[in-house]
């Protein structure tokens, strides 16, 4: 079952008359809001490998292009990568990106544990932009929210996704732990100056600059993994099987992938950079259907 699927069941199973003639509005509403957050965190993955991409060979080549040119550039090699079928294969390219992405974690935190710290000069409560900037930071931090069930519907023992030590409280309390240390180290390290990722605060030398080539890689595997799989997994509401999906339905796919292109050169175009992509996606759903 996918997260529209379990919505329709609680509500038609819930013992209130009233419940359950929402229960198919509620399965879409439920569908079309993990498609809008998985496209809002797809732009912001994007973003990232375009702006350390230009990065990294404007510090180390003669080739100098703007964000619009380089998102042309990638979308090639994105849509390539978007036709990856199965989940076993996707967890492979993670688990490689995984290990370069510790190391990486590493030489961030050992550059940002060095003094000075502003901590004293740093304001106790932050205005209202940044709190809805936090807000969509920590929504976008578990991003991977939207693959517990398709990952579960894929495991050969789905008892292990839950438990103190299965692997749902572990990936999640490793992904809180180690981006509050991130983002609690750099705020207090760069203060005001923070930059949408803090690794375009690290200074230009040879080890800080060749971490963000392993993160450029994570990031497309992320992208890959945390953003397709979950769409392909919410489309099954419109009885669409998943060979059959991409055997005769190829154009879909490239189709959903110009989308959150088409999404992303919006948000580059205003020079917004940022994790609020995702909130602001979700936020809109939630108020235009609650309107209407």
């Amino acid at each position: 079952m996918n997260y529209g699927e379990v919505m329709e069941a609680a509500l038609m199973e819930s013992g209130f008359e009233w419940s359950k003639k929402w229960a198919k509005p509620a399965k879409f509403f439920v569908n079309g809001t993990i498609i809008l957050l998985l496209m809002g965190i797809g732009c912001i993955k994007y973003d990232f490998i375009v702006v350390h991409l230009r990065e990294l060979f404007g510090q180390f080549t003669n080739f100098h292009a703007s964000a619009l040119a380089w998102a042309l550039i990638i979308f090639p090699p994105m849509v390539l990568v978007n036709f990856t079928r199965t989940l076993q294969r996707i967890a492979i390219l993670n688990t490689v990106g995984n290990v370069f992405m510790f190391g990486a974690y590493g030489i961030i935190f050992y550059h940002l544990l060095q003094s000075p710290h502003k901590t004293s000069q740093l304001p106790w409560i932050g205005s209202p932009s940044g709190v809805f900037t936090a807000c969509g930071s920590i929504l976008y931090c578990f991003e991977g929210q939207a693959l517990v069930l398709p990952m579960e519907n894929k495991m050969k023992h789905p008892s292990e996704m839950l438990g103190p030590f299965g692997v749902l409280s572990t990936g999640m309390a490793l992904t809180e732990i180690f981006d509050s240390a991130v983002g609690f180290l750099g705020y207090s390290k760069f203060g005001d100056e923070i930059q949408g990722s803090v690794t375009l605060n690290l200074p230009p030398t040879s080890l800080l600059t060749f971490v963000k080539i392993p993160l450029v890689g994570f990031s497309g595997g992320v992208f890959l993994a945390f953003i397709f799989p979950p769409i392909i997994d919410t489309f099954t509401f419109l009885s669409i099987g998943l060979t059959e999906y991409y055997e005769e339905n190829n154009k879909r796919n490239l189709i959903s992938i110009f989308k959150r292109f088409a999404l992303n050169f919006f948000f580059v175009s205003i020079g917004l950079f940022g994790s609020i992509v995702g909130l602001k996606s979700s936020l809109e759903a939630i108020f235009e259907l609650n309107g209407n």
